[in-house]
C-alpha cells in the first residue's frame, strides 16, 4: 500500500486539533500555496477523497460570513487507527490443525468421504 502523502497527513491533524470544520477553515494547516487554485483544488479534491473513503465524514453545514453558499463541514470519521489485520499464516495454521484433527476423528469412528 501507498504511503499518505502530506496533504492527507496535514488534513488529518488538522481535523484532529480543531474538530468539525470546513475544508477552508483547515487550509492553513496543509503544506500548499493558498493563493494558488490548483493547489486548492488539490486540497479539496483530498478531502472529498478522504470522505469517499471513510476518513471524513460529513456532519453538517454553516453558512460563513461573506459566502452566498453554505459550506460542508467535516470530522475525523474514527480517531483510533484502524486495527491491524490478523496475521493470516497464524489463522491458516490454526484451521489446519483443526482440519487434521477433524480428519483423523473421522477415521477413528470408521467414517470415510
Amino acid at each position: 500500500m501507498r504511503p499518505r502523502g502530506e496533504i492527507r497527513e496535514g488534513l488529518c491533524a488538522a481535523f484532529k486539533e480543531r474538530g468539525a470544520s470546513t475544508w477552508r477553515d483547515v487550509l492553513a494547516a496543509v503544506p500548499v500555496c493558498a493563493q494558488a487554485r490548483s493547489e486548492v483544488a488539490l486540497v479539496q479534491r483530498t478531502v472529498w477523497n478522504m470522505v469517499s473513503s471513510g476518513e471524513l465524514s460529513a456532519v453538517g453545514q454553516v453558512k460563513v460570513a461573506g459566502s452566498q453558499r453554505w459550506h460542508a463541514l467535516y470530522e475525523l470519521a474514527c480517531a483510533e487507527p484502524a486495527p491491524e489485520p490478523p496475521n493470516t499464516w497464524e489463522t491458516f495454521a490454526e484451521l489446519t490443525a483443526a482440519m487434521r484433527l477433524f480428519t483423523s476423528a473421522a477415521h477413528d469412528d470408521g467414517e470415510t468421504g
